[in-house]
């Protein structure tokens, strides 16, 4: 799950930095939680 959350960290700073939405679909799978945002990087 944090491999996810930081690929997402990439494409937010480096990929498309200017950009204010980024919207991700995914399917179904386990890998792709909210969770591992939190986990990943400690939003408090």
């Amino acid at each position: 799950m944090k491999d996810f959350a930081r690929f997402v960290k990439i494409l937010d700073d480096e990929v498309y930095p200017n950009i204010e939405l980024i919207r991700l679909v995914t399917d179904n799978l386990n890998t792709y939680k909210e969770k591992a945002f939190y986990e990943t990087f400690s939003f408090h």
